[in-house]
């Protein structure tokens, strides 16, 4: 499944002070509760512990679990020392009393690649072998478990413990397989509800069944969704469309008609019973989704009119003919109507209902050769086919117009931002030397007057290029644009801001990935959230908790105090400390624990 975007960008000029200074922080909190190896005693009284990769007359360098730090000598009282493989030992053995599994491994394992005949390291391994298998066997992470103790077989072959949980796993994935098999014989027979209980049983059973069923469960989400548009129970179709567009994001293209038709729909009703407010909260809901296409701008212009904004309805009519408006009168705003009422071939009934989904078919044709430009207000579009250049051109301006609008963030790039549609995902790939998973990439410079050098990556047929890679690199623009440099803010919450601006169905696909994993006790902790630089393995959870925590932080004080994260980069108090004040906690673990169950029970 295609994954969000993954940004490169070259940091300003105070990278090596912040980058100390966390590490530093991050060593002197760590002290406390890590008992392994070096110890480096501080004049004031404090301690570091870690391993000593290099001394000179003026300094000391000690790595630590979460980075690498330089002590000048004369802030040394004393140290005490450990040989290297005495060090990482005792790191691993530490990192596992406190049940960080993967980091006792790493170290332990490179403990082994270097002393290979160390007996201690060898059964310290072991050790952290067999507790990790048993804590992924125990929340059903079956394919993890797996490679975890198929490792400790090979370390220790007579490991019946081992032998034991393989044979276990080969029964639960037996059993995983019958339920899938039970979900795909109810999809067979038409028996959606039946199939879709299944596929989610599946789901809760084992961590890796999304692999192998998402799609599967998309498809009947689709066909059930439609059934339900048909029904008019336009709630349950728009639920079950964003659904299946979260777990199959090739969907969102052939049934955006569908979706668009069924949120159309609903707004009809509200505003037929006078329901204004709701209405406003679907129309934004689909204007995220489908912005420029003219049906849903034309009900968005009545839902305007509705509400005495004669400006904004007639900036919507005007949208729907692919023009502008500068000054808006009644009598502009009637022509504008009457005008789009005519291209829709609108009757006497009022909005229509159903709505075309666009033929993307067309944006997969492909000129040869170097890109062409094409150019809008404010940006410039590489590409090699004129009709997708043009609704990128489209698309783009009306999410920069509805992002900019709704953070009140800086968008004035001293350049129009070039957007790079390559033919394919191997020559995106190629060109930008991202991993395949990504949708996209946004890459700039900061520099005293904002961002320069501007550009967004992606491919013609990439399947979330409208619906989410447009606004999630636009986002990253915006906010880094306000910024003083990008580590000014924690990479995850780059992510979580850019995640907030994509449509309704990837919020719902991440909360949703967010409490399966929870189920299984599968998350990266805050504190490690807030200080990784690089992405992890499975960068859905660094980009899911991100999301989340962005989420949560505007559920308690509303989408202007999260931005103040960005608008005010520069004031006293670390990221952790200001994050706290928003969210009006005063430690870390009290503000994870509010925030997990928040995620879990949807409060």
């Amino acid at each position: 499944m295609p994954r969000p975007p993954l940004e490169l960008r070259r940091s300003g000029p105070s990278r090596a002070f912040a980058l100390w200074a966390a590490a530093f922080v991050a060593a002197l909190a760590l002290s406390s509760s890590l008992a392994y190896a070096d110890t480096i005693h501080l004049k004031n009284g404090k301690q570091m512990k870690g391993e000593i990769i290099e001394e000179t007359e003026e300094y000391v360098v000690i790595r630590v679990p979460f980075g690498q730090v330089k002590v000048r000598q004369d802030d040394i009282d004393y140290v005490d020392r450990q040989t290297p493989e005495e060090n990482k030992v005792e790191i691993g053995r530490d990192l596992l009393a406190q049940q960080r599994y993967g980091m006792a491994i790493d170290e332990l394992e490179k403990t082994i690649k270097s002393d290979a005949n160390s007996k201690e390291a060898g059964e310290e391994l072991a050790r952290a072998y067999l507790a990790y298998g048993k804590h992924l066997l125990k929340v059903r992470r079956l394919d993890e478990a797996k490679s975890v103790f198929v490792k400790l077989r090979a370390l220790d072959s007579n490991c019946k413990e081992a032998a034991e949980a393989l044979k276990s796993i080969e029964g639960e994935n037996r059993s995983l397989d019958g339920i899938i098999e039970q979900a795909r014989g109810k999809a067979a027979q038409q028996d959606l509800d039946g199939a879709i209980a299944a596929y989610d049983q599946a789901l809760g059973f084992a961590a890796e069944a999304r692999e192998r069923v998402a799609q599967e469960l998309a498809r009947c989400l689709a066909r059930r969704g439609d059934a339900s548009y048909q029904a008019k129970n336009y709630d349950a179709a728009l639920a079950d469309l964003e659904r299946a567009f979260g777990l199959d994001s090739r969907l969102t293209g052939p049934l955006d008609g569908l979706y668009a038709s069924a949120a159309l729909a609903r707004i009809s009703s509200l505003l037929n019973n006078g329901q204004l407010q709701t209405a406003q909260r679907y129309l934004q809901r689909v204007l995220v989704f489908a912005p420029t296409n003219p049906t849903v701008l034309y009900v968005a212009g009545r839902v305007e009119e509705s509400v005495k904004n004669t400006a904004s309805a007639a900036d919507f009519y005007a949208r729907g003919l692919r023009t502008r408006v500068n000054q808006a009168t009644p009598e502009l705003l009637a022509e504008l109507r009457a005008k789009l009422e005519k291209s829709l071939n609108m009757g006497t009934e009022g909005a229509p209902v159903s709505v075309k989904s666009v033929d993307e078919s067309t944006f997969a044709e492909a000129k040869p050769g170097a890109f062409e430009s094409y150019e809008t207000d404010h940006f410039i579009v590489l590409h090699h086919n004129d009709a997708l250049a043009k609704e990128v051109g489209q698309v783009v301006e009306a999410h920069l117009e509805r992002i900019a609008g709704v953070t009140g963030l800086k968008t004035d790039w001293k350049e129009k931002p070039k957007i790079y549609l390559h033919h394919t995902q191997e020559e995106y790939t190629l060109a930008t030397g991202q991993p395949e998973w990504t949708g996209g990439v946004s890459r700039f410079t900061h520099t005293p007057n904002g961002i320069a050098n501007i550009q967004v990556h992606s491919w013609q047929t990439s399947p979330r290029l409208f619906k989410s890679v447009l606004p999630h690199e636009l986002t990253h623009l915006i906010v880094n644009q306000s910024l003083p440099n990008y580590e000014a803010l924690p990479r995850a919450l780059h992510e979580g801001f850019s995640v907030l601006m994509e449509p309704d169905y990837r919020h719902n696909y991440y909360i949703n990935f967010l409490r399966l994993r929870f189920k299984s006790q599968d998350f990266i902790p805050l504190s490690d959230l807030l200080r990784a630089k690089d992405y992890p393995l499975d960068p859905d959870f660094y980009y899911a908790e991100g999301f989340a925590l962005i989420a949560y932080l505007v559920k308690i004080k509303g989408l202007d105090g999260a931005l103040s994260l960005v608008r005010d980069p520069a004031k006293a108090g670390a990221i952790e400390d200001r994050i706290l004040a928003i969210a009006g906690q005063e430690k870390l673990d009290k503000l994870e624990s509010a925030w997990k169950q928040w995620i879990t029970k949807g409060q």
